[in-house]
């Protein structure tokens, strides 16, 4: 009976231990989910994969091809491992996924089984495939801000690149176009997928006068601010045409206030000032609900912040382009003659906003 008692004691004493060395990580703050070993979370600490972590990693290579741009993405093919959770969030180009991940010795990473939404993609080819390349990758290299994932049977995977604002898109048609010629109004239009889209839906909108299209798909105020000196400033425009916002209230690079996407749009414009650009700020277009991203409240955000841009226009003496109200339904969603699926235009939606922009543009050319 005392053996027993003393053999009780002793599993008493070691599970007292445990969860005191548990209670401690708690008392630090440290971050560790319940099915996260230890010595991957302590080699986290250490700054062991820290050349990967909470950073954008956007897809340019999949099983030795190179990724070309394609204007019916919704949004570029990218994942972040974050660090919060071993959480993987990404996009195929069309659709999200998630997933977690385990980081092991000598560079060595395993993912777990992919989810992702199941939106019907256009002209995505390599979707399914760049999914699958998690399933199988068991090793990643590094090489300054390049990333590779491995399969230690078979070539490499997948190749990523950390240019999250997409600066080179448009080097090569930027150096082409060089300065204005002797009397050219150059207009720039500064956007996401709804500008870039513009040009395959109405291509002669474009072609006819200088406007200049710089929209990229997927790109919130931040990606647009960091290449707003290459594919802005350094064209010398007469007029920045600046629609921006709507991918940050969706969450395409993260959780994003009104008021922050608003500080950005602020700074485009100021950038613009400075370098003698006039600037045309947009409403967002209305959204009821994205379909990539449900649950983010656009009504009332989308009000918000284009109640955000027109006082600082006016407060500011810049034109403010008013979309929303042309293009809105009694849900404040957008006008189903005007769209495909409800966030971008359609060609009937574009003749509307082809309208009102050279309204806007004549409008600011003529101020002093």
């Amino acid at each position: 009976m005392k053996i027993k008692t003393q053999f009780i004691f002793f599993i008493l004493t070691i599970l007292s231990t445990g969860s005191c060395n548990t209670k401690k990580i708690a008392d630090r703050g440290e971050k560790r989910t319940e099915s996260e070993p230890l010595e991957v979370h302590s080699r986290l600490e250490a700054g062991y994969a820290s050349t990967i972590l909470e950073k954008y990693w956007k897809l340019i290579e999949l099983n030795g091809q190179q990724i070309p741009s394609n204007k019916n993405q919704e949004r570029e093919a990218h994942f972040i491992l974050e660090s919060d959770g071993n959480k993987v969030a990404g996009n195929g180009g069309c659709n999200s996924f998630f997933a977690t991940y385990e980081l092991l010795e000598a560079n060595r990473i395993k993912f777990s089984d992919i989810a992702s939404t199941r939106m019907a993609c256009v002209n995505i080819d390599y979707e399914n495939d760049y999914l699958k390349a998690f399933g199988i990758a068991d090793s990643y290299t590094v090489n300054g801000d390049t990333l590779i994932l491995n399969n230690t049977k078979l070539a490499p995977l997948a190749k990523f690149a950390r240019d999250w604002a997409n600066r080179d898109r448009y080097r090569n048609e930027n150096v082409k176009l060089g300065i204005p010629a002797t009397g050219e109004t150059r207009v720039v239009f500064m956007g996401n997928s709804i500008t870039e889209s513009w040009s395959s839906f109405d291509p002669g909108f474009f072609a006819v006068k200088s406007y200049i299209n710089r929209g990229i798909s997927g790109q919130t105020t931040p990606q647009m601010l960091i290449r707003f000196r290459p594919d802005v400033i350094e064209l010398s425009p007469s007029v920045v045409v600046i629609l921006a916002g709507t991918n940050d209230i969706a969450g395409n690079s993260g959780p994003a206030t009104p008021e922050m996407i608003i500080d950005n749009i602020i700074s485009m414009a100021e950038l613009a000032k400075t370098n003698n650009i006039k600037v045309v700020l947009c409403s967002v277009l209305p959204v009821f609900e994205y379909p990539w991203s449900p649950g983010k409240n656009p009504v009332e955000n989308i009000a918000r912040l284009n109640t955000l841009i027109k006082e600082y226009s006016d407060l500011h003496g810049l034109v403010y382009l008013d979309y929303y109200s042309a293009m809105a339904d009694d849900l404040m969603a957008l006008k189903s003659e005007y769209t495909y699926d409800g966030v971008h235009p359609n060609e009937a939606g574009y003749k509307i906003m082809e309208k009102l922009v050279e309204e806007a543009i004549n409008r600011v050319l003529s101020l002093d």
